[in-house]
């Protein structure tokens, strides 16, 4: 696997276990007093996810 490929597959991997600890734990999120819901939290850990798998089955063909 080359290096910047796994850098980039653990920084993908990263964010998906920060926005799903933020969808089980029900934390609040605003941005200039407005509240972002925990759906976007729920994409955030889905999309992050296929892209970190995607990068290490791609790295490892």
């Amino acid at each position: 696997m080359k290096p910047y490929t796994k850098i980039a597959a653990v920084v993908f991997a990263i964010v998906a276990l920060l926005h799903l600890l933020r969808a089980i734990l029900n934390l609040e999120l605003s941005v200039d007093n407005a509240e972002i819901p925990i759906w976007v939290s729920i994409l955030g850990f889905i999309i992050p996810t296929i892209l970190s798998y995607g990068l290490i089955k791609e790295s490892k063909s």
